[in-house]
């Protein structure tokens, strides 16, 4: 009895389409393998540790802020979390695709265990607290993003050095 060896073949990517000529003497025009490029996630990515544990405690805020790149001011729309409030008449903000969003009656700041809030706005309107990344950067925190978290380090924080 004979046994023959049949070598099997991997795919590692598909095979370009055929060329397809559309006019005589033209360069021959290929197809472009494309995958569909991935969607811009619609969820606000959430802040994991500022828990109001000074100030008002019986407020903490559980989780209740998105650390937004777009947000020029930190804001928020419950008035219980801020300390030191005083009123304002701070004009209009705009945010969720109403130039006229809501009204900035005051601000005042929030104190969290891990993170301090300064000139925090209150704007009843907002549904979301809404926390600057660049605020925190104009105070040396540092702003991290993973695939899965946003982490906000002070600027005592040392990253270990890589060497």
């Amino acid at each position: 009895p004979a046994t023959a060896v049949v070598p099997k073949s991997h795919v590692t990517r598909a095979r370009p389409a055929k060329s397809i000529v559309t006019k005589p003497h033209s360069l021959p025009r290929r197809h472009i393998n494309r995958s569909p490029s991935p969607k811009a996630s619609t969820f606000p990515l959430k802040v994991t540790a500022a828990q109001a544990t000074m100030g008002n405690p019986q407020h903490a805020m559980k989780d209740k802020g998105v650390i937004d790149s777009g947000c020029s001011r930190h804001m928020i729309g419950n008035m219980s979390y801020l300390s030191d409030f005083e009123e304002i008449n701070g004009g209009y903000v705009a945010f969720g695709g109403n130039p006229m969003g809501g009204k900035i009656f005051g601000k005042g700041k929030i104190r969290t265990g891990k993170l301090d809030f300064d000139d925090v706005y209150f704007v009843k309107e907002l549904k979301f607290n809404l926390f600057s990344i660049s605020q925190m950067c104009d105070k040396k925190n540092s702003v991290l993003f993973t695939d899965i978290e946003c982490l906000v380090l002070s600027p005592e924080y040392k990253l270990p050095d890589e060497n």
